[in-house]
């Protein structure tokens, strides 16, 4: 499988297409530089996000997303070797890779989305109680729904 991966047979790099002027492959090596490294501080955040906010529950959604972004920073890495290296086979499964993080990245995160809307809306001031009193009762306005109680220090704007 890895020979498959490395193989270059008898492919050329993308220097050649860019007639290996120097303008354009600094043009292309700094601006893919850039864009991967920019890539790469996104989940920097996010972990940094989790390890501050250990009781977030959609952990799992954000470990999909951080991956997602590297695999997206990495194509631009790639992008660099390919200048020089015909690894087409690599590049191709790490596009492969992201694609694949990426759409189950984002059904996980639309649900997400849409858990945290409807808690919001559990949570709007004038909300009635579960009990249909229309009082705030214990749960101070933010009634007494799953979906709230998983949000530690969430105030009833």
């Amino acid at each position: 499988m890895l020979n498959y991966l490395l193989e270059t047979a008898s492919f050329l790099p993308h220097g050649f297409c860019l007639l290996w002027r120097p303008d354009l492959v600094a043009l292309h090596v700094v601006s893919d530089l850039s864009i991967g490294l920019a890539y790469f501080s996104i989940p920097l955040a996010i972990l940094t996000f989790l390890r501050r906010r250990p009781d977030f529950e959609y952990r799992w959604v954000a470990y999909l997303f951080a991956a997602f972004i590297v695999l997206c920073g990495t194509t631009h890495f790639a992008g660099i070797a390919m200048l020089w290296q015909p690894y087409y086979g690599l590049d191709g499964m790490i596009k492969l890779a992201t694609g694949v993080v990426g759409r189950y990245r984002g059904s996980p995160v639309a649900l997400a989305a849409e858990d945290c809307c409807l808690a919001q809306s559990t949570t709007a001031p004038g909300n009635q109680s579960p009990t249909g009193s229309g009082d705030r009762g214990a749960t101070g306005g933010r009634g007494a729904t799953a979906a709230s109680s998983r949000r530690p220090g969430a105030s009833s704007r």
